[in-house]
């Protein structure tokens, strides 16, 4: 990872996957996860009904561990990064579905 520290990288799908299994974190801070509740739930090491209970924590417990941005796909995207967050108020819980992360990027 530190050959690519400073060019920004987008995390999504089996990359999230590899992060959780070879324990990849932190990550560079200007990197992007964009996982859904499902992907989430394994970076935390909880269920992904713990995730959905409070999307909010969630993004942000993710923030901490992974020291870098964090976009929770879902309704109401939102993006947590270093004790903020930002709401996506435009588009559905589609965003949540496999190749949302693509179109993301």
């Amino acid at each position: 990872l530190k050959t690519l520290d400073g060019v920004p990288v987008v995390v999504d799908a089996d990359a999230i996957t590899t992060c959780v299994d070879f324990n990849l974190f932190p990550l560079p801070s200007n990197w992007v996860l964009t996982p859904h509740a499902g992907e989430l739930a394994r970076i935390l090491k909880v269920q992904s009904a713990d995730v959905e209970k409070d999307r909010f924590q969630a993004a942000m417990a993710a923030f901490e561990k992974t020291k870098c941005h964090v976009l929770l796909k879902g309704f109401r995207s939102l993006i947590a990064y270093d004790q903020r967050f930002m709401v996506i108020h435009s588009g559905n819980s589609a965003l949540a579905k496999a190749g949302t992360g693509d179109v993301l990027t």
